[in-house]
């Protein structure tokens, strides 16, 4: 429902206004309408934006920090895991290829950076 209200505009405002008005085939009144409607669409807008942009960035941080924890918590196994292997196997490699356990670690990390990197590399 309509509810009539006086405003007082800048004289260069008005007139530029009017002229908008007349080149689109609306009524002053109507173009106000559209104007005000709009800006007062876009402050609510920015309103909303500046209460729920934080909310949302807080959510994406703990939900990120989940992700970054499980992976970590994934490699940290997987090293565990690795660990393990070598300390068992190394004994029985340094053993079979007769060298102490120092120089075989040695020349089979070399061999195991290689492999990695080219499994890196495939992907």
């Amino acid at each position: 429902m309509p509810v009539p209200h006086t405003i007082r505009f800048d004289s260069q405002l008005y007139q530029q206004a009017k002229n908008l008005a007349d080149q689109q085939g609306r009524s002053f009144n109507e173009l106000v309408n559209i104007a005000l409607k709009n800006h007062v669409l876009s402050e609510t807008r920015d309103q909303i934006d500046s209460m729920h942009l934080p909310l949302i960035e807080q959510k994406l941080d703990e939900t990120l920090k989940r992700m970054e924890n499980r992976i970590a918590s994934g490699v940290y196994r997987s090293a565990y895991d690795t660990a393990q292997l070598l300390f068992m196997l190394l004994p029985i490699a340094a053993d079979a290829f007769g060298e102490d356990q120092e120089e075989t670690f040695e020349r089979t990390r070399g061999m195991a950076v290689k492999h990695v990197n080219r499994k890196r590399d495939e992907l």
